[in-house]
């Protein structure tokens, strides 16, 4: 992350540095700050690229759904459980 920010530093208008970062973010555990930095700038990621930083943030989302209901031991009441639960439960 250090000479991504260093090479922005000397040369903020990079798009090569300013895609690897967005992707070291992502890679990092940040997707949601990666795919935030990438709409700033559309068309900097490939859509392969980008695709891949939507379905980390939704992996993520769901994750977050399965651990919350798994402490609750129960779904809450009166709301659908969502289908993204049952993906994210495979791993």
């Amino acid at each position: 992350m250090y000479y991504y920010d260093r090479a922005l530093r000397v040369e903020p208008a990079s798009r090569e540095a300013l895609r690897d970062r967005i992707l070291a973010i992502e890679r990092m555990g940040a997707p949601q700050a990666a795919r935030t930095l990438a709409d700033a700038k559309p068309g900097l990621l490939s859509s392969a690229e980008y695709r891949r930083v939507e379905q980390v943030v939704e992996w993520q989302n769901a994750r977050s759904l399965v651990m919350i209901h798994a402490a609750d031991g129960k779904l809450i009441a009166g709301v659908p459980k969502p289908a993204a639960i049952d993906r994210a439960a495979g791993d």
